[in-house]
């Protein structure tokens, strides 16, 4: 019944039944490998193959053991769990190159009221089976207003975003761009508030200056708790795990050096959750050190 290797595309349930089934391993605690399938099925109405599944990718993430045929779940946030599976699965289902160029590449996208829409005829017949897993998990949902899928990801919508301009339209590129804009905006927000709790004791506010000097080189100016001064750049981090660092930037982080800082803020259905690393004198750490890989475009893209 059980092996280690998880193949997310065979799961075949939706969000409802993938959250049932960790809810109860979560209560359950121990159960003996034999009566795990009986257990749930006495409440829950899910494939055995996608129990099996759910499992393997728990002991995977050592969420949970497996020793002599008993299971064993450690203490976990279901929320949190079923947005590892999701994200696993999507990983999977755009690292095949042909299922990535169908949904991807070669489908037609639009940008309406900051939201991204596919249509799903210009998907092949044979990859709809994708698509509608995409919707079982949230990941796309059908939009009645424009009968078009929207998209509800954000690795989806940056993967779609980055495909190249020369393909899209004039409008589309301005659409497109504003809702960088945008992303970008709430990025720089969300660092705002995370620095104002920071210093809520302190005698000390942090600004944001991106709108006012554009040429600054970083977004926000705000504090350390000695009172000294921290300049912050702040990046949006999408599916491609990297950020693009312009010459001005690098040029304020080399005239800044140890109080400038690089924020890199990730985000989760087109809403920024968390700050997922801080980069302290970046200059010396990217192109000194080198703890950081990158390739240069005139500007660089840099991989975190």
């Amino acid at each position: 019944m059980f092996t280690e290797i998880v193949k997310y595309l065979d799961f075949s349930s939706g969000h409802i039944e993938l959250k049932n089934v960790l809810l109860f391993f979560r209560k359950k605690k121990r159960i003996h490998q034999d009566e795990v399938i009986r257990f749930i099925h006495t409440s829950i109405d899910i494939p055995e193959g996608d129990i099996n599944l759910i499992l393997k990718d728990l002991v995977r993430r050592e969420k949970a053991e497996l020793s002599n045929s008993i299971f064993s779940f450690k203490s976990f946030h279901v929320e949190q769990e079923i947005e590892s599976f999701k994200n696993e699965l999507i990983n999977e289902i755009l690292s095949i190159q042909n299922i990535n160029s169908a949904i991807i590449k070669k489908s037609k996208f639009k940008v309406e009221d900051d939201k991204i829409f596919i249509d799903i005829n210009s998907i092949k017949l044979n990859y709809r089976k994708y698509i509608i897993a995409l919707q079982r998990i949230g990941f796309l949902s059908y939009n009645e207003k424009y009968s078009l899928l929207e998209v509800k990801n954000i690795q989806l919508a940056s993967k779609l975003l980055e495909r190249p301009i020369k393909k899209l339209t004039i409008d589309q590129f301005h659409k497109i761009e504003e809702l960088k804009s945008i992303l970008g905006d709430l990025a720089e927000d969300f660092v705002l508030e995370y620095e104002k709790k920071k210093l809520e004791n302190y005698d000390k506010s942090p600004k944001k200056i991106s709108q006012v000097d554009v040429g600054a080189g970083y977004d926000i100016i705000s504090y350390n708790h000695d009172g000294s001064l921290r300049h912050i750049e702040v990046k949006g981090i999408h599916s491609s795990k990297s950020f693009h660092w312009s010459k001005n930037e690098v040029n304020a982080s080399i005239r800044l050096n140890e109080t400038y800082f690089i924020y890199c803020v990730g985000f989760e259905k087109l809403k920024p959750t968390k700050i997922i690393r801080i980069i302290n004198d970046p200059y010396k750490d990217i192109f000194k050190e080198k703890k950081f890989k990158y390739e240069s475009t005139g500007d660089f893209i840099v991989r975190i």
